[in-house]
C-alpha cells in the first residue's frame, strides 16, 4: 500500500488537472504585466571597472489566468528577471509595468505609498527558503505575518486557523505551526514558503469577481523536490489559481515540468529570449 499510494495520487492528479489546463488555454485574458525591452547590467571588477550584461532586450507579457514559464539553464538571468519584476532591482534599460485598474504603473518608479498594495498583487516564492523563513520564528508566526499583509485587522486566532487550513491543502499537518524551520525537511519548507506567499493574497479566501488578477512568481518550484511532491504542488497551484484569480510566472530549468504545467513558455539564452512555445507539452525549438 505504501508503494502504490503515491502512484495512485499522481494518476488522480493527471485525470483532474489535464481537462482544466485545456479549458484555460483557449481564454484570452487581458494583460496584467508588461515587460518592455528589458536590459540589465552589473558593474564588475575592483581596479578596472567593467559591465556585465545579464539581460538584453527581453520583452513579453502575462495575461489574466495565464501560466507562463521561463526556461533555461543556470546563469542565464532568470532570477535577475524575477527580481526586476518584483521591484527589488531596477532595470538598466526598459521597464516592467503592472496593470492597476485602468492605468499602467512602472514597477521601478512606484511611489512608496503604493508598495503595500503592490505586495497584495505580486508575490514571489524563492528557491532558497532561508530568504523568507526566519530561523528564530515559528512557522505559525511567519504565516500570521503574511496574513497581516492581506488584512491588518485579521485576529491572530483567525490567522492561525487559516494557516492550518492552507497547510492541510499542501498535505502538511497543523502541528508544523509550532515548529521552527530547521525542524522541517527541504520539501516541507518549500511548501511553507508557498503557503506564506499565498497567505498574503488571502488564501484560502476566495477572490471576488471584481478583484484584480494577482501574479505569483515561482523561482525553481521543483528544485530538490521528488516527483510525488511535484504532483502535490501542481495540484495545489491549480486549485489556488482558480480560487484566487492568479497568474503564474514559473522560472525553472525543469523543462518537463514547465511544458506540462504552463500554457506558454519562453527560453532565456544568455539573457535573450531565444525561443517561445505557445502551448504546453510542445517541444521548444
Amino acid at each position: 500500500r505504501c508503494v502504490r499510494h503515491p502512484i495512485a495520487e499522481m494518476l488522480e492528479l493527471v485525470q483532474r488537472s489535464q481537462p482544466k489546463v485545456a479549458e484555460s488555454r483557449g481564454s484570452d485574458g487581458r494583460e496584467i504585466l508588461r515587460v518592455r525591452e528589458l536590459s540589465k547590467e552589473f558593474a564588475t571588477g575592483w581596479v578596472r571597472k567593467k559591465t556585465r550584461r545579464v539581460l538584453e532586450g527581453v520583452a513579453f507579457s502575462v495575461s489574466e489566468g495565464e501560466r507562463l514559464g521561463v526556461m533555461g539553464p543556470s546563469g542565464q538571468g532568470k532570477t535577475t528577471l524575477a527580481r526586476i519584476i518584483l521591484g527589488v532591482l531596477a532595470p538598466t534599460i526598459g521597464s516592467v509595468e503592472l496593470a492597476l485598474g485602468q492605468r499602467w504603473q512602472n514597477v521601478s518608479r512606484m511611489p512608496a505609498g503604493e508598495r503595500v498594495q503592490f505586495r497584495r498583487r505580486v508575490q514571489m516564492v524563492y528557491q532558497d527558503t532561508d530568504l523568507v523563513l526566519d530561523p528564530a520564528a515559528r512557522i505559525g508566526d511567519a504565516l500570521v505575518e503574511a496574513y497581516r499583509v492581506f488584512d491588518s485587522r485579521l485576529e491572530r486566532a483567525e490567522s492561525y486557523r487559516l494557516s492550518a487550513q492552507i497547510l492541510q491543502e499542501l498535505a502538511l499537518p497543523a502541528s508544523i505551526l509550532e515548529a521552527y524551520p530547521y525542524r522541517l525537511s527541504g520539501g516541507e519548507r518549500k511548501r511553507v514558503a508557498l503557503a506564506r506567499s499565498l497567505a498574503a493574497f488571502g488564501c484560502p479566501f476566495a477572490a471576488r469577481p471584481d478583484e484584480p488578477c494577482r501574479l505569483l512568481v515561482l523561482d525553481e518550484p521543483t528544485a530538490g523536490v521528488d516527483v510525488f511532491l511535484q504532483a502535490i504542488l501542481a495540484r495545489f497551484l491549480i486549485w489556488a489559481q482558480r480560487r484566487l484569480r492568479l497568474s503564474y510566472l514559473v522560472i525553472s530549468h525543469d523543462e518537463q515540468f514547465v511544458r506540462q504545467f504552463c500554457h506558454r513558455a519562453l527560453r532565456l539564452d544568455r539573457g535573450r529570449i531565444s525561443a517561445s512555445v505557445s502551448h504546453a507539452n510542445e517541444s521548444v525549438v
